[in-house]
């Protein structure tokens, strides 16, 4: 194998491995991605939480459309805006001590609804705080927009759970 950054490759092949991606693969690499935020909050004071009050941890779900230029950009399209774009789902954790940190992110078709792909993504945020240090048994609150308040997005939700508007 050649060492990094001994030759030049063309720009085309990196789109190429990407496009060969699966969701199986998309899987493992948000898997990877978890399991660094969590080796990051046990090294450092990322989220803060003082188990003494009664504060909550909130688990925030939404949707972004980046917009693009041109014809040829892969897995773009004309969204519910209007706008010509990639669809991003994210998921962020945050407490009222420390900033939001991305804890969950999923690309999606430009086309796509806003609650698609929702419910794997609340369940992989929960799953997430559960792991994270000093957050293994925080109180959480579930905020999202309007278009996830329905059954299939808060399904991983085990018991009624506070929500915000």
């Amino acid at each position: 194998m050649r060492k990094i950054f001994t030759a030049c490759y063309a720009t085309s092949t990196l789109g190429s491995f990407l496009r060969s991606f699966t969701f199986g693969h998309i899987r493992q690499l948000g898997a990877v991605a978890s399991r660094f935020v969590r080796n990051l909050a046990a090294e450092t004071p990322l989220l803060t939480h003082d188990s003494s009050t009664d504060g909550y941890v909130f688990l925030d779900v939404d949707d972004t459309i980046i917009e693009v230029h041109g014809y040829q950009k892969q897995g773009s399209g004309y969204g519910y805006s209007g706008v010509r774009g990639l669809n991003a789902l994210l998921a962020t954790v945050r407490t009222e001590e420390s900033a939001p940190i991305i804890i969950g992110r999923r690309l999606r078709r430009g086309a796509c609804g806003s609650p698609r792909g929702a419910r794997r993504m609340v369940s992989d945020g929960l799953a997430t705080i559960k792991r994270l240090r000093g957050l293994e048994k925080a109180r959480v609150l579930f905020r999202a927009d309007s278009a996830f308040y329905g059954h299939a997005p808060s399904a991983p939700l085990s018991k009624p759970a506070p929500t915000s508007p």
